[in-house]
């Protein structure tokens, strides 16, 4: 606790800021398909939001089932062989 505010440390030392069950969507979103959204992967939209500064017990499968209900994504997206 810091200030009010729970964070959690990562490997590295740096301090995540632990979002909350409705931010964790905005979050998800913003860095995905927002202003300067690049539309990736599961994994790698996780590592990016650990890059941004923040963190949530189940990162990972959440940013997976974002990035499978991202309608651009199925639109748009390679299909694999």
């Amino acid at each position: 606790m810091y200030e009010g505010e729970l964070y959690w440390k990562s490997f590295e030392g740096l301090l995540l800021l632990c979002v909350s069950q409705e931010d964790m969507q905005r979050v998800l979103y913003e860095v995905h398909s927002g202003w300067c959204g690049s539309h990736i992967g599961g994994r790698s939209l996780a590592t990016k939001v650990t890059r941004t500064g923040f963190f949530w017990p189940i990162m990972i499968s959440d940013a997976k089932d974002f990035v499978i209900k991202c309608e651009a994504c199925q639109k748009l997206g390679n299909i694999p062989q």
